[in-house]
């Protein structure tokens, strides 16, 4: 049985809360490995760099008339190709525009280096930064101020390089560790979900084992089960079978009370019977009352305690098959059409005496008031208000039929609408009884083929 997670259940609850937890801890671990790296490559760059600008110092000498003689650096032929993005420069530091050498990459070309001398000097004597190039290219640049002669002129050494080159480190670096993130944040939470499933899959167990029970395919929770939920299912098994006894010792007392005083209520019946007089007469009249009344209030206390019982359920089909047999036969001579087609698979949330009786009063006042036709439908729906699963019994018939308050006088508890018909009057309010105490309704209507239509809602299995 597959559980759809919602938002308000336990499943959910736990997937969400490990999944937001794993995927921004994943975030922030991929934000600061992203800073170390691009920290990294900077330093790296900034070391290539300083390998430069040391040769080109090392390779500077002062020439004749004070000129300056630079020789080639080592390791880099992009600083003679035009406009590679590799540059280097050496100016006098008094006068930052003029221009004292550079690279053949510059090509007739400079570089504006004002952000650069804003810069302060750091640890190592070094000016670090980020500049645009004479291409338009964003450029990583370092300087060192350099006196070649002790007291002498002091120049600007400049060695700048493409900083498109980290750029491109950094954004490939960061797209595979995006993917592998993502790949390992998709892995955690599809984890997580299938760790949350299998944690709860015996509480599932335990849902399933319950509604069993309840339907009435099941006495007990059976199987076994982990050890932190092994002493509920011992419980619940417990709690069970604590009810089927407090009922059955209910019904047990009311067998006692019922068998205790329908004695001496006969005997005093017959005593009454056996003289004449205003008395006797009064005492045998009161003692049916009595008896009736008895009656009633232990039929109401067994159907209560039927009621709750869990676990009790009753097939409808053969019970109303049943009952059809009976009256067919009773009112063989008025040649009845009856039409039902039985549906296996409805069952009835009761005890089966309590759906025969329900079902017996409704199909007897059917039988006594209809003209040639009886049907019965039996059809699965659900409670409007809070969606429990119903059955919906529908009787209908061809007789006179009811009209506006006789609709309800019928319901009541000895009101009989025609006293020409036999009964007691207590039939359809027995009805109303049992469906009350099942939670179910009872509505009397006007018949598709003209009679009386009575419509019953009663809990399902």
């Amino acid at each position: 049985m597959m559980h759809k997670i919602i938002p308000n259940s336990l499943s959910f609850r736990l997937t969400a809360v490990a999944a937001v937890f794993s995927l921004a801890a994943l975030a922030l671990t991929g934000i600061i490995l992203a800073s170390l790296f691009k920290g990294y490559i900077e330093r790296s760059f900034d070391a290539r760099l300083e390998v430069y600008l040391t040769s080109l110092i090392a390779s500077t000498e002062k020439g004749e008339s004070d000129n300056l003689v630079v020789g080639d650096i080592v390791g880099e032929p992009r600083f003679n190709i035009p406009l590679s993005g590799w540059y280097w420069r050496i100016s006098l530091k008094q006068k930052p525009a003029e221009l004292i050498a550079s690279s053949r990459s510059l090509f007739a070309s400079n570089f504006n280096m004002s952000k650069l001398n804003l810069q302060s000097v750091g640890k190592d004597g070094l000016r670090r930064s980020y500049i645009t190039g004479p291409d338009q290219e964003p450029l990583r640049v370092i300087e060192r101020d350099i006196q070649l002669v002790q007291g002498g002129t002091i120049y600007s050494f400049v060695v700048a390089g493409n900083a498109m080159e980290m750029s491109s480190n950094v954004e490939e670096f960061t797209g595979i560790l995006i993917l592998a993130l993502s790949m390992l944040g998709g892995g955690l939470v599809l984890a997580t979900f299938l760790q949350v499933r299998l944690g709860l899959r015996p509480l599932f167990k335990i849902e399933k084992a319950l509604a069993e029970i309840r339907s009435g395919h099941s006495r007990s929770l059976s199987g076994s089960y982990p050890k932190e939920l092994q002493p509920l299912a011992t419980e619940l098994n417990a709690l069970i079978s604590s009810n089927e006894a407090i009922v059955e010792r209910a019904r047990h007392h009311v067998g006692n009370l019922a068998h205790a005083l329908k004695t001496p209520l006969s005997v005093i019946a017959n005593e009454a019977e056996g003289n004449t007089g205003k008395f006797p007469q009064l005492v045998s009249a009161q003692t049916k009352i009595m008896d009736e009344q008895v009656r009633l209030y232990l039929d109401r206390a067994r159907m209560a305690a039927s009621s709750q019982v869990l676990g009790v359920a009753s097939d409808v089909a053969p019970a109303i098959a049943g009952i059809l047999r009976t009256l067919s036969r009773i009112h063989i001579e008025r040649d009845i059409d009856i039409e039902f087609e039985p549906s296996s698979n409805i069952r009835f949330k009761g005890e089966k005496h309590d759906f025969e009786e329900l079902v017996g009063n409704v199909l007897d006042n059917a039988f006594k008031w209809t003209s040639s036709k009886v049907k019965i439908s039996v059809t699965k729906t659900l409670k409007s208000e809070t969606g429990l699963k119903m059955l919906r019994l529908v009787v209908d018939d061809d007789g006179p039929g009811l009209i506006g308050d006789m609709r309800l006088e019928a319901l009541q508890r000895g009101r009989r609408l025609d006293e020409t018909k036999p009964g007691s009057g207590l039939g359809l309010s027995i009805v109303t009884e049992l469906v009350d105490i099942y939670g179910g309704e009872i509505k009397l209507g006007k018949s598709e083929f003209g009679g009386l239509q009575v419509e019953i809602l009663l809990p399902r299995a």
